[in-house]
């Protein structure tokens, strides 16, 4: 997968985050195209398949299946609803007897940005606009523990410096994280208007065979929901709505102006549109 989003090591799956992208080469004056890393990785000791979503034509969700004697394996990412750049991988496994599982991987990353826009001119001078972050990610790995499950969620977002990072992870093996964990954040950030901010959601999923026996299974599974909209405040020494004034642009081909907190669509339709 890009980057090694996640690393199969003498057998045992080791999630690896992604260090984000440097906030001088991605703040500018204008806001860029969304893009997209979408990726399946499916193998076992004998045969191994991979989908790459990033082609605008694959249709949604991206899905794999690797099927040999005595194991199967799936994997998933769909965007499940409408709104903010939402995403939920999903690996599972099965194996009954014969070849062995080598490390299968599901991941999603998503670059986008947004500014506060100025919709009308407010009744009085505005340099900060209150801008509403609530994010939540979810890790699940579940099953044998010989087959190795873990799942990884992180959302992170950048402007001059970085403004918030949250991550959950899990991992069905004893001594890691706990086998299902989740974040569920608010945060109000201050941001001038035209200020562009950088955004990562990250999330992936992976199953590795340590030493599976007959009738061994896993499952794992890693989900990101964000909302970014205007807080419903009042502009100091006025009566206004700062959201009577100002809304939340996003990236070339996902808009938010005249929606809160978006318009209705979703990244893969989104895909279809805008070549990156």
């Amino acid at each position: 997968m890009h980057g090694n989003l996640m690393r199969l090591i003498g057998g045992a799956l080791i999630l690896s985050a992604p260090v984000p992208t440097s906030a001088a080469s991605r703040t500018s004056s204008s806001l860029e195209n969304a893009a997209w890393i979408e990726s399946v990785v499916l193998t076992s000791s004998d045969s191994s398949l991979t989908r790459d979503g990033v082609d605008d034509a694959v249709p949604e969700p991206l899905t794999a299946s690797l099927v040999g004697a005595g194991y199967s394996l799936d994997g998933q990412v769909v965007f499940p609803q409408e709104g903010a750049p939402n995403v939920d991988v999903t690996l599972g496994a099965q194996h009954q007897s014969g070849l062995t599982l080598t490390g299968s991987l599901v991941g999603c990353r998503i670059d986008f940005q947004f500014r506060v826009l100025e919709s009308a001119t407010p009744p009085v001078p505005v340099t900060t606009v209150p801008v509403h972050i609530h994010a939540q990610g979810t890790a699940d790995a579940t099953g044998d523990s010989t087959l190795r499950a873990a799942s990884f969620s992180r959302f992170t977002l950048i402007s001059i410096a970085l403004l918030e990072s949250w991550d959950v992870s899990a991992d069905n093996v004893g001594g890691g994280a706990p086998p299902s964990d989740s974040f569920d954040n608010d945060d109000q950030l201050e941001l001038a208007p035209d200020e562009v901010v950088s955004g990562e959601i990250f999330v992936d999923a992976g199953i590795g065979a340590e030493s599976p026996t007959e009738g061994t299974a896993s499952t794992a599974e890693a989900t990101f929901d964000p909302v970014i909209e205007i807080a419903d405040m009042t502009i100091p020494g006025t009566t206004a709505s700062y959201r009577d004034y100002f809304t939340v642009e996003f990236s070339p081909g996902y808009f938010a102006l005249g929606q809160v907190p978006v318009e209705r669509t979703t990244w893969g339709q989104i895909k279809r549109l805008y070549r990156n």
